[in-house]
């Protein structure tokens, strides 16, 4: 009788067995596909983000190049009209510039070298302002300020 327990035990686990494993490898594999899943959402979720905060930043970028232009340019028409001397022309383009910056905490900013490689307006350090920067070498031994130069003079735009 002992031995009839056991295979009935046996075969009950058996069916048991049998009726639950479908449900769970259906389960395990339902659980991998919508990880699966949630990955590649996470993944084209995060691309997109990234591309809409670059394509952002690119463009708030563009926006504050356009009103230094304009700033520039005003200047130089005060310039041309009499209004106002290239000294002090300068002066307040240097001024209205520096006001520009973008970024929750500013870090963004303009700085004015001439070509020269002197330095006209450095918000983040103002004390290297009248220093010539040609000859600053970064760990590579790359030359900063001639290489933006080299940009800035090309026909290509940045």
């Amino acid at each position: 009788m002992h031995s009839f327990k056991n295979k009935f035990h046996s075969l009950n686990f058996t069916l048991l067995l049998l009726n639950f494993l479908p449900i769970l490898i259906l389960t395990i594999i339902t659980c991998c596909s919508i990880n699966i899943a949630c990955d590649s959402i996470v993944s084209m979720y995060s691309k997109t983000s990234y591309e809409s905060a670059l394509t952002y930043k690119k463009e708030l970028c563009k926006n504050q190049v356009q009103s230094a232009i304009q700033i520039i340019e005003a200047e130089h028409k005060n310039v041309k009209e009499g209004l106002k001397s290239l000294i002090q022309a300068k002066e307040d383009a240097k001024n209205a510039i520096k006001s520009l910056t973008h970024g929750d905490d500013k870090s963004n900013y303009f700085w004015i070298d001439d070509i020269t490689g002197l330095c006209v307006l450095y918000p983040p350090n103002p004390s290297l302002e009248g220093t010539n920067r040609l000859k600053i070498v970064d760990n590579n031994g790359v030359y900063i300020m001639k290489e933006i130069q080299k940009i800035a003079y090309s026909e290509d735009e940045c």
